[in-house]
């Protein structure tokens, strides 16, 4: 069952916040959408701007509002924070990221201990474990974005490089999102075909760890590319906000590959990190555990002993 008269408040009002809002109300997913920003006025604009649009899609009211508007929000999505230079890391602005956090949640929980926090955040799988720590929420409603948006990359980079629609693309990146992630090129698959038999059939291009590499690479850089360009990724991210509070509001039960708590998954806990997950009206509904291969789990331990010595070195924080 659906969440009836959902209700989305938007802690940020900048770019990927404004996106999202303008996202979900054309989505017409929920009643009503709150953005909240430290400058109000930016709010008041963007929520402005937004609405005269809105009759062309449904009946969202999109408005500006306060932390206080949280008390009765079924879902809400954290989009503020630092962003980091054009060559430095998303780990660059942890410290300031996690400052920004202890007030956020702070608020958060003044006003509404219920809702299901959805967060984009960077570093994401850190700022989902700052998150779900500062806020004692159980594990389950706190959802970062994880590797959602680089999955849809990998799909991207694919398609483009052989010519192929990337909606007949199935392929997941799970772990941190960042260096370390893991491409699952065992649960790649074309029209339902695995990869290298698909390219070898009907494409004139090597299928090899050379193109693996290639694509791996683009992917994880792809972020960093759009810095390069003065810009920093927004669409792409809120469009990932808004499919997972699309698939929680209409309790969809879809998988996607967000940021989740592991309690023994592939035998790593206590942290949260990029894997497929049911998405439902209760958040996080289950972890799919897929049979990845012995080289793809042991790449996915290292990228979890990634997340967990950045972990150690912020415990003193939050």
């Amino acid at each position: 069952m659906s969440i009836k008269n959902a209700k989305v408040s938007i802690i940020g009002a900048g770019a990927i916040g404004g996106q999202t809002a303008c996202n979900l109300m054309q989505c017409n997913v929920a009643s009503e959408i709150v953005i909240i920003n430290r400058n109000k006025t930016k709010a008041e604009g963007k929520s402005i701007d937004i609405s005269h649009g809105a009759a062309l899609f449904g009946n969202t009211r999109v408005r500006s509002g306060s932390y206080e508007d949280i008390k009765d929000s079924h879902i809400v999505a954290i989009t503020v924070g630092q962003v980091a230079g054009k060559n430095g890391s998303r780990l660059d602005v942890l410290k300031d990221n996690i400052e920004i956090y202890k007030s956020i949640i702070c608020n958060i929980i003044k006003y509404n201990k219920d809702c299901i926090i959805v967060l984009v955040t960077n570093p994401v799988d850190i700022m989902a474990y700052t998150a779900f720590k500062l806020s004692s929420f159980p594990s389950n409603h706190i959802v970062g974005t994880g590797t959602l948006l680089d999955t849809s990359r990998l799909k991207y980079f694919i398609g483009d490089y052989y010519n192929i629609n990337s909606s007949e693309i199935e392929t997941c990146v799970i772990g941190e999102h960042g260096d370390s992630q893991v491409t699952l090129w065992s649960h790649t698959k074309i029209n339902n075909v695995p990869i290298k038999d698909y390219i070898n059939k009907n494409c004139n291009k090597d299928f090899d760890e050379k193109v693996k590499s290639f694509l791996e690479n683009k992917t994880k850089r792809a972020g960093w590319d759009i810095r390069a360009c003065d810009e920093h990724s927004c669409f792409g991210i809120s469009m990932c906000i808004s499919k997972i509070i699309e698939a929680i509001i209409l309790d969809k039960k879809i998988v996607l590959p967000v940021s989740t708590f592991f309690k023994g998954e592939y035998d790593i806990s206590d942290i949260f990190m990029g894997t497929p997950a049911v998405l439902g009206k209760n958040g996080v509904e289950e972890i799919v555990k897929l049979p990845i291969s012995s080289s793809e789990i042991e790449l996915l331990h290292s990228s979890a002993l990634n997340i967990k010595n950045y972990i150690s070195s912020i415990k003193n924080l939050i």
